[in-house]
């Protein structure tokens, strides 16, 4: 999956930023927060969310994720004072700014999706939401989930869902997932231990490829 903001572009699948043509040199965990930030938009994430996510069971000091954001804005060339993509939300953590969000989506008989796990339920209306314990859509408030342990994309053509670096790992109908998934109606992700089932709810249960939509995809 390939984010493009500005003159940059997030490469998922390569796992590399680069400015045009030229990799963007990011440490491992920058990196990763960069990837966080990106696929929470324009959700603000807490600073105890955002650590938990980066440094899964350990405990670190809000100094260490101050200094990988710091590291993220120099390699974007994003003052502080006037930021293009990483806001500060004061007293409480940060936000990838999302400059250029996509255009409301029309009404499609194939765009209804359910998440279902336990005794609850949400509707999965058009765009990305992140799977996690954390305050989102798709919460799923479980030990062995992460905060932040993955992301649905749901478009026209169907849905995807995609694994964050999770602690414990997702699964696809008991098989692990390793990069980016086609999800059919009645398939099961289960994350962490939680068994979460997508259904299509109206339209015909199409089993076309999402198009992976984020910030301004650009085609290979």
């Amino acid at each position: 999956m390939r984010f493009e903001f500005g003159e940059f572009v997030l490469d998922t699948d390569a796992r590399v930023l680069r400015r045009g043509t030229s990799p963007v040199r990011l440490s491992p965990k920058a990196y990763h927060l960069l990837e966080v930030l990106i696929a929470a938009r324009p959700r603000a994430l807490g600073k105890q969310e955002l650590m938990d996510a980066i440094w899964p069971g350990v405990f670190v000091v809000e100094t260490n994720l101050a200094n990988l954001i710091g590291e993220v804005r120099a390699a974007l060339e994003d003052p502080r004072d006037a930021p293009r993509f990483v806001r500060t939300v004061h007293r409480f953590g940060y936000a990838f700014i999302d400059a250029d969000p996509p255009a409301a989506p029309r009404p499609s008989r194939a765009s209804g999706w359910q998440a279902r796990w336990h005794d609850q339920w949400v509707e999965l209306p058009p765009g990305r939401h992140v799977v996690g314990r954390g305050d989102q859509l798709i919460r799923v408030d479980h030990p062995s989930v992460s905060r932040v342990h993955g992301c649905v994309v749901v478009a026209p053509g169907g849905l995807a869902y995609e694994d964050l670096d999770s602690k414990n790992g997702s699964f696809l109908n008991g098989e692990p997932i390793d990069g980016i998934v086609d999800v059919r109606s009645r398939d099961v992700i289960t994350v962490g231990t939680v068994d979460v089932t997508f259904v299509k709810t109206r339209g015909s249960a199409s089993t076309q490829s999402v198009e992976r939509r984020a910030i301004r995809p650009r085609r290979r």
